[in-house]
């Protein structure tokens, strides 16, 4: 064979494996996504299912039955993420404010002086409860008490996927009977 030819077949061949490598990298990509949304979804409805189960001797005050669908809601849709990716990464997530009342019966079960069982680290652990069945996991975090108020915030994540992470603060005032949740998701698609 001439140079030429052989060059020609080198260039040939190094384009079959660019060629090879873009539609692997884009398959790759493809399902990376799927898993996201997937993940996506399955977050959001373990999250409204704890938000629609409260704890024995809590009731909801907010946000009312009526309104919980459209508690932690999926916003925007994934065609919107899909069109947004095309020309920069996404980062988005959702939010849920819950307020509950807590009766005489749960607070002396959980003494303000315990880190470990006190009210704000039991209901923390309520909203985060089973996210490792999904992948997740985090350093878990006892609650700590100020003044009157209890307060216990952690994260849950998945090792090595930064894509989604979920975060819940809670704050329980003993004397008010009343505790605020706030629980949120993070996410990052590339």
């Amino acid at each position: 064979m001439k140079p030429s030819r052989l060059s020609l077949l080198a260039v040939l061949a190094s384009l079959l494996v660019v060629i090879s490598v873009t539609l692997i990298s884009a398959d790759q990509s493809l399902k990376s996504r799927d898993s996201f949304f997937a993940l996506r979804e399955e977050v959001n409805k373990h999250l409204l299912a704890r938000i629609a189960a409260p704890l024995p001797g809590t009731t909801r005050a907010l946000p009312v039955d009526e309104h919980l669908a459209l508690t932690l809601q999926l916003f925007p849709d994934r065609d919107f993420i899909e069109h947004t990716l095309k020309q920069r990464d996404w980062s988005g997530g959702t939010s849920a404010n819950i307020i509950l009342n807590l009766d005489e019966q749960f607070l002396a079960q959980h003494p303000q002086g315990d880190s470990q069982s006190m009210m704000a680290t039991v209901l923390l652990e309520h909203y985060l409860q089973d996210l490792e069945k999904l992948g997740f996991r985090g350093p878990g975090s006892p609650g700590c008490a100020v003044g009157m108020v209890q307060m216990a915030n952690d994260y849950r994540f998945v090792d090595g996927d930064p894509s989604i992470t979920v975060h819940a603060i809670v704050f329980v005032a003993p004397q008010e009977r009343q505790a605020i949740i706030r629980l949120e998701t993070h996410e990052r698609l590339r």
